[in-house]
Protein backbone atom coordinates (compact mmCIF):
# COMPACT_ATOMS: atom_id res chain seq x y z
CA UNK A 1 0.00 0.00 0.00
CA UNK A 2 1.26 3.28 -0.87
CA UNK A 3 -0.46 6.54 0.16
CA UNK A 4 -1.38 9.21 -2.73
CA UNK A 5 -0.51 12.75 -2.05
CA UNK A 6 -3.60 15.22 -3.01
CA UNK A 7 -1.06 17.29 -5.49
CA UNK A 8 -0.79 13.93 -7.38
CA UNK A 9 -4.08 13.82 -8.38
CA UNK A 10 -5.33 15.43 -12.04
CA UNK A 11 -8.23 15.54 -13.87
CA UNK A 12 -8.93 12.21 -16.09
CA UNK A 13 -6.96 10.03 -13.81
CA UNK A 14 -8.45 6.67 -12.56
CA UNK A 15 -7.45 4.33 -10.28
CA UNK A 16 -8.53 0.75 -10.63
CA UNK A 17 -7.73 -0.53 -7.41
CA UNK A 18 -9.78 -0.36 -4.48
CA UNK A 19 -8.83 2.59 -1.74
CA UNK A 20 -9.30 3.66 1.72
CA UNK A 21 -9.68 7.24 2.45
CA UNK A 22 -9.04 9.51 5.51
CA UNK A 23 -10.69 13.09 5.38
CA UNK A 24 -9.60 15.81 6.88
CA UNK A 25 -11.98 16.02 10.13
CA UNK A 26 -10.92 12.25 11.15
CA UNK A 27 -14.03 10.15 8.88
CA UNK A 28 -12.38 7.03 7.90
CA UNK A 29 -13.50 5.24 4.87
CA UNK A 30 -12.24 1.75 3.49
CA UNK A 31 -12.73 -0.53 0.86
CA UNK A 32 -13.72 1.79 -1.44
CA UNK A 33 -13.11 1.35 -5.09
CA UNK A 34 -13.04 4.70 -7.54
CA UNK A 35 -15.08 5.16 -10.31
CA UNK A 36 -14.61 8.56 -11.30
CA UNK A 37 -12.65 12.19 -11.18
CA UNK A 38 -12.97 15.50 -11.71
CA UNK A 39 -10.43 18.80 -10.67
CA UNK A 40 -12.76 18.97 -7.27
CA UNK A 41 -14.32 15.51 -6.57
CA UNK A 42 -13.88 11.45 -6.58
CA UNK A 43 -16.55 9.15 -7.04
CA UNK A 44 -16.26 5.93 -4.53
CA UNK A 45 -18.18 2.55 -4.52
CA UNK A 46 -18.29 0.46 -1.42
CA UNK A 47 -18.95 -3.15 -0.81
CA UNK A 48 -22.79 -3.00 -0.90
CA UNK A 49 -22.30 -0.96 -4.01
CA UNK A 50 -23.52 2.46 -2.66
CA UNK A 51 -21.84 5.28 -4.26
CA UNK A 52 -20.09 7.39 -2.45
CA UNK A 53 -18.81 11.47 -3.74
CA UNK A 54 -15.88 13.05 -1.97
CA UNK A 55 -14.60 16.41 -2.05
CA UNK A 56 -11.07 16.36 -2.44
CA UNK A 57 -9.86 19.30 -1.01
CA UNK A 58 -11.63 17.34 2.18
CA UNK A 59 -9.35 14.31 2.15
CA UNK A 60 -6.63 14.05 3.82
CA UNK A 61 -4.84 10.33 2.62
CA UNK A 62 -6.26 8.14 -0.09
CA UNK A 63 -4.38 4.98 0.38
CA UNK A 64 -4.76 1.73 -2.33
CA UNK A 65 -5.19 -1.50 -1.44
CA UNK A 66 -6.27 -4.68 -2.48
CA UNK A 67 -10.27 -4.71 -1.70
CA UNK A 68 -11.86 -7.58 0.88
CA UNK A 69 -13.71 -8.38 -2.22
CA UNK A 70 -11.07 -8.99 -4.54
CA UNK A 71 -8.93 -10.80 -2.13
CA UNK A 72 -12.07 -13.12 -1.53
CA UNK A 73 -12.82 -13.93 -4.82
CA UNK A 74 -9.40 -15.24 -5.41
CA UNK A 75 -10.39 -17.03 -2.08
CA UNK A 76 -13.61 -18.41 -3.52
CA UNK A 77 -11.79 -19.55 -7.23
CA UNK A 78 -9.47 -21.31 -5.47
CA UNK A 79 -12.04 -23.77 -3.45
CA UNK A 80 -14.06 -26.43 -4.85
CA UNK A 81 -17.56 -25.19 -5.71
CA UNK A 82 -19.39 -28.69 -5.64
CA UNK A 83 -18.20 -29.25 -1.49
CA UNK A 84 -21.07 -28.11 0.03
CA UNK A 85 -18.94 -28.01 3.33
CA UNK A 86 -16.29 -25.56 1.81
CA UNK A 87 -18.94 -24.01 0.51
CA UNK A 88 -20.60 -23.21 3.29
CA UNK A 89 -17.40 -22.41 5.03
CA UNK A 90 -16.96 -19.73 2.00
CA UNK A 91 -20.35 -18.50 2.67
CA UNK A 92 -19.57 -17.66 6.43
CA UNK A 93 -16.38 -16.21 6.05
CA UNK A 94 -18.11 -14.00 3.40
CA UNK A 95 -20.51 -12.82 5.68
CA UNK A 96 -18.25 -12.07 8.21
CA UNK A 97 -16.35 -9.64 5.77
CA UNK A 98 -20.02 -7.97 5.29
CA UNK A 99 -20.05 -9.44 1.86
CA UNK A 100 -23.94 -9.58 1.27
CA UNK A 101 -23.93 -10.23 -2.44
CA UNK A 102 -21.23 -13.07 -2.45
CA UNK A 103 -22.96 -14.50 0.97
CA UNK A 104 -26.15 -14.96 -0.91
CA UNK A 105 -24.73 -16.60 -3.90
CA UNK A 106 -22.96 -19.05 -2.12
CA UNK A 107 -25.30 -19.94 0.25
CA UNK A 108 -27.63 -20.38 -2.84
CA UNK A 109 -24.55 -22.53 -4.78
CA UNK A 110 -25.41 -24.86 -1.47
CA UNK A 111 -29.14 -25.31 -1.84
CA UNK A 112 -28.15 -25.95 -5.50
CA UNK A 113 -26.23 -28.85 -4.67
CA UNK A 114 -28.62 -30.14 -1.00
CA UNK A 115 -32.18 -28.09 -1.06
CA UNK A 116 -32.91 -28.67 2.23
CA UNK A 117 -30.03 -27.69 3.71
CA UNK A 118 -30.56 -26.13 7.27
CA UNK A 119 -28.26 -23.55 7.40
CA UNK A 120 -28.15 -22.07 3.80
CA UNK A 121 -32.30 -21.92 4.66
CA UNK A 122 -32.20 -20.16 7.78
CA UNK A 123 -29.25 -17.82 6.30
CA UNK A 124 -31.22 -16.75 3.36
CA UNK A 125 -34.60 -15.56 5.59
CA UNK A 126 -36.64 -19.50 4.82
CA UNK A 127 -38.34 -20.89 7.67
CA UNK A 128 -39.81 -24.59 7.75
CA UNK A 129 -44.00 -24.64 7.96
CA UNK A 130 -45.87 -27.34 8.07
CA UNK A 131 -42.70 -29.59 6.34
CA UNK A 132 -42.11 -26.90 3.71
CA UNK A 133 -39.65 -24.23 3.77
CA UNK A 134 -41.55 -20.69 2.57
CA UNK A 135 -39.97 -17.30 2.58
CA UNK A 136 -40.15 -14.95 6.03
CA UNK A 137 -42.20 -12.91 3.95
CA UNK A 138 -44.65 -15.59 3.42
CA UNK A 139 -43.94 -16.98 6.71
CA UNK A 140 -45.16 -13.98 7.95
CA UNK A 141 -48.59 -14.01 5.53
CA UNK A 142 -49.29 -17.50 7.00
CA UNK A 143 -48.61 -16.51 10.49
CA UNK A 144 -50.98 -13.49 9.79
CA UNK A 145 -53.90 -15.83 8.46
CA UNK A 146 -53.46 -17.93 11.76
CA UNK A 147 -53.50 -14.98 14.06
CA UNK A 148 -56.07 -12.89 12.93
CA UNK A 149 -58.99 -15.37 14.09
CA UNK A 150 -56.77 -15.98 17.85
CA UNK A 151 -56.59 -11.99 18.13
CA UNK A 152 -59.88 -11.52 17.42
CA UNK A 153 -61.36 -13.86 20.13
CA UNK A 154 -58.86 -12.33 22.47
CA UNK A 155 -61.19 -8.88 21.93
CA UNK A 156 -58.00 -6.95 19.50
CA UNK A 157 -58.78 -4.75 17.25
CA UNK A 158 -56.57 -4.28 13.83
CA UNK A 159 -55.83 -0.38 13.39
CA UNK A 160 -53.81 0.95 10.86
CA UNK A 161 -52.40 -2.55 9.88
CA UNK A 162 -51.68 -3.33 13.57
CA UNK A 163 -53.34 -5.31 16.11
CA UNK A 164 -54.16 -3.07 19.17
CA UNK A 165 -55.61 -4.07 22.53
CA UNK A 166 -58.83 -3.08 24.01
CA UNK A 167 -57.26 -1.30 26.89
CA UNK A 168 -55.69 0.80 23.92
CA UNK A 169 -58.73 1.74 22.24
CA UNK A 170 -60.46 2.40 25.37
CA UNK A 171 -57.48 4.63 26.05
CA UNK A 172 -57.39 6.29 22.59
CA UNK A 173 -61.50 6.74 22.53
CA UNK A 174 -61.53 8.74 25.79
CA UNK A 175 -57.99 10.35 24.83
CA UNK A 176 -56.22 9.43 28.26
CA UNK A 177 -52.87 10.43 29.00
CA UNK A 178 -51.01 8.56 31.81
CA UNK A 179 -49.69 10.46 34.77
CA UNK A 180 -47.02 8.50 37.64
CA UNK A 181 -48.28 4.94 35.62
CA UNK A 182 -52.24 6.14 35.71
CA UNK A 183 -54.29 6.68 32.76
CA UNK A 184 -56.33 9.63 33.44
CA UNK A 185 -58.64 12.23 31.27
CA UNK A 186 -56.65 15.37 30.09
CA UNK A 187 -58.42 17.82 32.61
CA UNK A 188 -57.75 15.76 35.36
CA UNK A 189 -54.23 15.07 34.46
CA UNK A 190 -53.52 19.32 34.16
CA UNK A 191 -55.17 19.85 37.56
CA UNK A 192 -52.61 16.57 39.00
CA UNK A 193 -50.02 18.55 37.54
CA UNK A 194 -51.46 21.78 38.94
CA UNK A 195 -51.81 20.52 42.48
CA UNK A 196 -48.66 18.67 42.52
CA UNK A 197 -50.98 15.19 43.77
CA UNK A 198 -49.52 11.99 43.93
CA UNK A 199 -51.34 8.57 43.41
CA UNK A 200 -51.54 6.31 46.16
CA UNK A 201 -54.17 3.25 46.56
CA UNK A 202 -56.58 4.64 44.25
CA UNK A 203 -56.38 8.08 45.51
CA UNK A 204 -54.42 11.48 44.33
CA UNK A 205 -52.94 13.06 47.30
CA UNK A 206 -51.55 16.90 48.28
CA UNK A 207 -48.15 16.98 49.34
CA UNK A 208 -49.46 17.13 52.85
CA UNK A 209 -51.47 13.85 52.51
CA UNK A 210 -48.82 11.77 51.11
CA UNK A 211 -46.43 12.54 54.41
CA UNK A 212 -49.01 11.02 56.06
CA UNK A 213 -49.85 8.19 53.83
CA UNK A 214 -46.09 7.00 54.06
CA UNK A 215 -46.21 7.59 57.75
CA UNK A 216 -48.91 4.50 57.78
CA UNK A 217 -52.17 6.79 58.63
CA UNK A 218 -55.17 6.36 56.36
CA UNK A 219 -58.12 8.28 56.01
CA UNK A 220 -61.43 7.57 56.98
CA UNK A 221 -63.79 10.45 56.66
CA UNK A 222 -61.55 13.65 57.30
CA UNK A 223 -59.79 11.80 59.87
CA UNK A 224 -56.22 10.20 59.11
CA UNK A 225 -55.02 7.78 61.91
CA UNK A 226 -52.89 4.37 61.42
CA UNK A 227 -53.99 1.71 59.08
CA UNK A 228 -54.66 -0.95 61.66
CA UNK A 229 -56.91 0.99 63.59
CA UNK A 230 -59.76 0.91 60.86
CA UNK A 231 -59.47 -2.94 60.73
CA UNK A 232 -62.24 -3.39 63.06
CA UNK A 233 -64.16 -0.83 60.72
CA UNK A 234 -63.24 -2.98 57.76
CA UNK A 235 -64.23 -6.35 58.87
CA UNK A 236 -67.39 -6.86 57.13
CA UNK A 237 -67.58 -6.86 53.53
CA UNK A 238 -70.65 -3.88 53.85
CA UNK A 239 -67.76 -1.50 54.49
CA UNK A 240 -64.25 -3.52 53.22
CA UNK A 241 -60.90 -2.18 52.42
CA UNK A 242 -61.09 -0.93 49.07
CA UNK A 243 -56.98 -0.84 47.60
CA UNK A 244 -56.68 0.22 44.27
CA UNK A 245 -53.26 -0.27 42.69
CA UNK A 246 -52.30 0.74 39.01
CA UNK A 247 -53.99 -3.19 37.33
CA UNK A 248 -55.38 -4.51 40.07
CA UNK A 249 -58.34 -3.65 42.71
CA UNK A 250 -57.91 -5.70 46.30
CA UNK A 251 -61.20 -5.42 48.54
CA UNK A 252 -60.62 -7.03 51.83
CA UNK A 253 -62.33 -7.45 55.03
CA UNK A 254 -59.01 -8.56 55.89
CA UNK A 255 -56.21 -6.74 58.69
CA UNK A 256 -54.57 -3.89 55.95
CA UNK A 257 -51.11 -5.03 57.06
CA UNK A 258 -52.01 -8.22 54.63
CA UNK A 259 -54.22 -6.81 52.20
CA UNK A 260 -51.90 -4.14 51.58
CA UNK A 261 -49.28 -6.39 50.60
CA UNK A 262 -51.25 -8.49 48.79
CA UNK A 263 -52.29 -5.63 46.57
CA UNK A 264 -48.70 -4.44 46.19
CA UNK A 265 -47.07 -8.11 45.02
CA UNK A 266 -50.42 -8.75 42.86
CA UNK A 267 -49.51 -5.23 40.94
CA UNK A 268 -46.17 -6.65 40.64
CA UNK A 269 -47.16 -9.83 39.27
CA UNK A 270 -49.81 -7.90 36.49
CA UNK A 271 -47.14 -5.66 35.68
CA UNK A 272 -44.41 -8.38 34.86
CA UNK A 273 -47.56 -10.23 33.07
CA UNK A 274 -48.18 -7.39 30.81
CA UNK A 275 -44.13 -6.61 30.03
CA UNK A 276 -44.37 -10.29 28.94
CA UNK A 277 -47.79 -10.79 27.62
CA UNK A 278 -48.01 -6.92 25.18
CA UNK A 279 -51.55 -6.52 25.53
CA UNK A 280 -54.12 -5.50 28.52
CA UNK A 281 -57.92 -5.49 28.96
CA UNK A 282 -60.66 -2.30 28.66
CA UNK A 283 -59.99 -1.40 32.11
CA UNK A 284 -61.72 1.90 31.75
CA UNK A 285 -65.12 1.53 31.47
CA UNK A 286 -67.46 -0.03 33.53
CA UNK A 287 -65.74 -2.97 34.79
CA UNK A 288 -62.63 -1.28 36.26
CA UNK A 289 -59.63 -2.83 37.51
CA UNK A 290 -60.04 -6.96 37.88
CA UNK A 291 -61.19 -7.72 41.38
CA UNK A 292 -59.49 -9.83 44.38
CA UNK A 293 -61.32 -11.13 47.01
CA UNK A 294 -59.51 -11.37 50.01
CA UNK A 295 -61.39 -12.78 52.99
CA UNK A 296 -60.60 -12.32 56.81
CA UNK A 297 -61.47 -16.01 57.39
CA UNK A 298 -61.64 -19.20 55.44
CA UNK A 299 -65.46 -18.67 56.31
CA UNK A 300 -65.38 -15.55 53.98
CA UNK A 301 -63.67 -17.80 51.62
CA UNK A 302 -66.52 -20.78 52.05
CA UNK A 303 -69.20 -17.89 51.58
CA UNK A 304 -67.99 -17.18 48.23
CA UNK A 305 -67.62 -20.81 47.30
CA UNK A 306 -70.69 -21.39 47.91
CA UNK A 307 -71.87 -18.38 46.06
CA UNK A 308 -69.90 -19.67 43.12
CA UNK A 309 -72.01 -20.12 39.43
CA UNK A 310 -71.09 -21.80 37.53
CA UNK A 311 -69.74 -25.19 39.68
CA UNK A 312 -66.57 -24.39 37.45
CA UNK A 313 -66.00 -21.66 40.78
CA UNK A 314 -67.19 -23.94 43.50
CA UNK A 315 -65.36 -27.10 41.91
CA UNK A 316 -61.52 -24.93 41.97
CA UNK A 317 -62.20 -23.24 45.24
CA UNK A 318 -62.59 -26.53 47.16
CA UNK A 319 -58.80 -27.75 47.27
CA UNK A 320 -56.78 -24.67 46.52
CA UNK A 321 -56.65 -21.11 48.04
CA UNK A 322 -57.90 -19.15 45.11
CA UNK A 323 -60.16 -19.24 42.89
CA UNK A 324 -61.69 -17.44 40.10
CA UNK A 325 -65.53 -16.11 40.35
CA UNK A 326 -66.61 -15.00 36.81
CA UNK A 327 -70.37 -13.76 37.86
CA UNK A 328 -69.25 -11.56 40.73
CA UNK A 329 -71.11 -8.47 39.81
CA UNK A 330 -72.56 -10.18 37.18
CA UNK A 331 -69.94 -9.19 34.29
CA UNK A 332 -66.53 -8.25 36.47
CA UNK A 333 -65.46 -10.90 37.94
CA UNK A 334 -63.07 -11.39 40.62
CA UNK A 335 -60.17 -14.05 42.21
CA UNK A 336 -61.14 -15.28 45.82
CA UNK A 337 -58.44 -15.89 48.50
CA UNK A 338 -58.59 -15.54 52.39
CA UNK A 339 -56.10 -14.86 55.39
CA UNK A 340 -54.86 -18.51 56.15
CA UNK A 341 -51.50 -18.20 58.43
CA UNK A 342 -50.27 -16.19 60.81
CA UNK A 343 -47.72 -14.08 58.27
CA UNK A 344 -50.21 -14.33 55.62
CA UNK A 345 -47.29 -16.10 53.22
CA UNK A 346 -50.53 -18.41 51.43
CA UNK A 347 -52.35 -15.17 50.61
CA UNK A 348 -49.38 -13.61 49.20
CA UNK A 349 -48.89 -16.86 46.97
CA UNK A 350 -52.57 -17.18 46.07
CA UNK A 351 -53.35 -13.13 45.77
CA UNK A 352 -51.00 -12.52 42.76
CA UNK A 353 -52.22 -15.83 41.38
CA UNK A 354 -56.05 -14.73 41.63
CA UNK A 355 -54.62 -11.65 40.04
CA UNK A 356 -53.49 -13.07 36.53
CA UNK A 357 -56.77 -15.25 36.70
CA UNK A 358 -59.06 -11.96 37.03
CA UNK A 359 -56.68 -10.10 34.67
CA UNK A 360 -57.06 -13.19 31.62
CA UNK A 361 -60.82 -13.79 32.97
CA UNK A 362 -61.33 -10.26 30.81
CA UNK A 363 -59.88 -11.93 27.32
CA UNK A 364 -61.66 -15.34 27.96
CA UNK A 365 -64.35 -17.21 29.27
CA UNK A 366 -62.17 -19.26 31.89
CA UNK A 367 -64.57 -22.40 32.52
CA UNK A 368 -64.24 -23.21 28.86
CA UNK A 369 -60.77 -23.31 28.47
CA UNK A 370 -57.88 -26.04 30.39
CA UNK A 371 -57.75 -25.46 34.13
CA UNK A 372 -54.32 -26.58 34.48
CA UNK A 373 -52.84 -24.45 32.18
CA UNK A 374 -54.71 -21.53 34.44
CA UNK A 375 -52.89 -22.59 37.21
CA UNK A 376 -49.30 -23.10 35.46
CA UNK A 377 -49.37 -19.15 33.69
CA UNK A 378 -50.84 -17.47 37.00
CA UNK A 379 -48.10 -19.17 39.46
CA UNK A 380 -45.95 -18.66 36.56
CA UNK A 381 -46.18 -14.55 37.68
CA UNK A 382 -47.19 -14.84 41.09
CA UNK A 383 -45.22 -12.91 43.73
CA UNK A 384 -42.92 -12.18 40.64
CA UNK A 385 -41.67 -8.43 39.76
CA UNK A 386 -39.86 -7.78 36.68
CA UNK A 387 -37.56 -11.32 35.44
CA UNK A 388 -37.59 -11.92 39.55
CA UNK A 389 -39.41 -14.90 40.40
CA UNK A 390 -39.43 -15.15 43.85
CA UNK A 391 -42.03 -17.41 45.59
CA UNK A 392 -42.92 -17.55 49.31
CA UNK A 393 -41.23 -20.69 51.24
CA UNK A 394 -44.73 -21.74 52.51
CA UNK A 395 -45.51 -22.89 48.74
CA UNK A 396 -41.90 -24.13 47.35
CA UNK A 397 -39.29 -24.97 50.34
CA UNK A 398 -40.93 -28.57 50.46
CA UNK A 399 -39.35 -29.26 46.90
CA UNK A 400 -36.23 -26.52 46.77
CA UNK A 401 -35.25 -27.36 50.26
CA UNK A 402 -36.06 -31.27 50.13
CA UNK A 403 -33.54 -32.68 47.37
CA UNK A 404 -35.25 -36.34 48.33
CA UNK A 405 -38.19 -34.62 46.64
CA UNK A 406 -37.51 -34.33 42.70
CA UNK A 407 -39.76 -32.11 40.88
CA UNK A 408 -42.20 -33.50 38.00
CA UNK A 409 -40.41 -33.98 34.05
CA UNK A 410 -41.41 -30.78 32.48
CA UNK A 411 -43.37 -32.74 30.20
CA UNK A 412 -45.60 -34.41 32.52
CA UNK A 413 -46.72 -30.91 34.44
CA UNK A 414 -49.66 -30.16 32.97
CA UNK A 415 -51.46 -33.61 32.78
CA UNK A 416 -51.04 -33.79 36.28
CA UNK A 417 -54.40 -33.21 38.24
CA UNK A 418 -53.92 -30.27 39.65
CA UNK A 419 -57.28 -30.09 41.62
CA UNK A 420 -56.07 -32.69 45.14
CA UNK A 421 -55.25 -32.71 48.06
CA UNK A 422 -52.68 -34.82 47.22
CA UNK A 423 -51.23 -32.43 44.68
CA UNK A 424 -51.38 -28.86 46.15
CA UNK A 425 -48.00 -28.57 44.90
CA UNK A 426 -48.64 -28.73 41.26
CA UNK A 427 -49.13 -25.52 40.60
CA UNK A 428 -45.86 -24.23 41.93
CA UNK A 429 -43.60 -26.82 39.92
CA UNK A 430 -45.29 -25.86 36.71
CA UNK A 431 -45.36 -22.07 37.82
CA UNK A 432 -41.40 -22.72 37.82
CA UNK A 433 -41.82 -24.25 34.49
CA UNK A 434 -44.22 -21.34 32.98
CA UNK A 435 -41.57 -18.86 34.50
CA UNK A 436 -38.54 -20.57 33.12
CA UNK A 437 -40.54 -20.71 29.28
CA UNK A 438 -40.52 -16.98 30.35
CA UNK A 439 -37.12 -16.11 30.19
CA UNK A 440 -36.23 -18.86 27.32
CA UNK A 441 -38.96 -19.30 25.19
CA UNK A 442 -40.89 -15.94 25.41
CA UNK A 443 -42.44 -15.48 21.53
CA UNK A 444 -43.27 -19.39 21.69
CA UNK A 445 -44.81 -18.72 25.17
CA UNK A 446 -46.84 -15.88 24.17
CA UNK A 447 -48.22 -17.68 21.43
CA UNK A 448 -48.93 -20.59 23.04
CA UNK A 449 -51.19 -18.38 26.03
CA UNK A 450 -52.61 -16.79 23.02
CA UNK A 451 -54.16 -20.08 21.49
CA UNK A 452 -55.36 -21.14 24.56
CA UNK A 453 -57.19 -18.45 25.70
CA UNK A 454 -58.76 -18.17 22.35
CA UNK A 455 -60.09 -21.67 22.71
CA UNK A 456 -57.65 -23.32 20.15
CA UNK A 457 -55.28 -25.49 21.64
CA UNK A 458 -55.19 -27.90 24.55
CA UNK A 459 -52.50 -29.24 27.26
CA UNK A 460 -50.74 -31.05 24.34
CA UNK A 461 -51.10 -28.58 21.66
CA UNK A 462 -49.73 -25.82 24.38
CA UNK A 463 -47.01 -27.98 25.74
CA UNK A 464 -45.55 -28.10 21.77
CA UNK A 465 -46.63 -24.86 20.70
CA UNK A 466 -44.84 -23.16 24.14
CA UNK A 467 -41.17 -25.31 23.92
CA UNK A 468 -41.09 -25.26 19.98
CA UNK A 469 -37.58 -26.09 18.66
CA UNK A 470 -36.98 -28.64 21.82
CA UNK A 471 -38.34 -32.28 21.85
CA UNK A 472 -39.88 -33.11 24.68
CA UNK A 473 -37.10 -35.32 25.73
CA UNK A 474 -34.71 -31.92 25.99
CA UNK A 475 -37.05 -30.11 27.38
CA UNK A 476 -37.10 -32.24 30.34
CA UNK A 477 -33.44 -32.69 30.66
CA UNK A 478 -32.86 -28.54 30.62
CA UNK A 479 -35.82 -28.28 32.41
CA UNK A 480 -34.36 -30.51 35.40
CA UNK A 481 -30.96 -28.52 34.88
CA UNK A 482 -32.49 -25.38 35.67
CA UNK A 483 -34.55 -26.58 39.08
CA UNK A 484 -31.21 -27.89 40.37
CA UNK A 485 -29.47 -24.19 40.45
CA UNK A 486 -32.55 -22.52 40.94
CA UNK A 487 -32.63 -24.88 44.13
CA UNK A 488 -28.74 -23.71 44.86
CA UNK A 489 -29.58 -20.08 44.19
CA UNK A 490 -32.83 -20.87 46.52
CA UNK A 491 -30.89 -22.47 49.28
CA UNK A 492 -27.83 -19.67 49.58
CA UNK A 493 -30.80 -16.86 50.06
CA UNK A 494 -31.46 -15.44 53.47
CA UNK A 495 -34.76 -16.37 54.20
CA UNK A 496 -37.35 -15.02 56.82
Amino acid sequence: MRAIALALFTCGVLFAAPDDVRMKDGTEYKNLALKSETKTQMVFEDLDGKKLTLSKDKIAEHVKKPTIRETFAETRKASDSKDVAKLAALAKEAAALGLKRETRELWNEVLKIDEQNVEARAALGFVKVGGKWITAAEADAAFEKESGPVYKALGLTKVDGKWVSPADVARKKQNLVEVQGVWVKQEQAKKIAADGLSWREGAWLTKDEVVKFDQGLRRGGREWKPAKEFDSDRSTWKDPWVLKGRRVEVVSNARYEVSGRTLTMADQALDAFVAFFGWEPDYYRERGLPVVLYGRTVEDYKFFGGQATPDWAAVRSSTDGVFYMPAFMKTRGAAVTYFYDMWGLYAFWWGPRGAVEAFLGRFADLTKIDGNILDAVAAGFAFRKGELHDPPPINFNTWLNDKTRAFEPASKLLDRNHRSNTAEHVPAQSGLFIHWLSLNKKDELRWAIMKWLAGKSDRKTFFADATRGWTPEETDKAFAEYVETYRKEWLARPHK
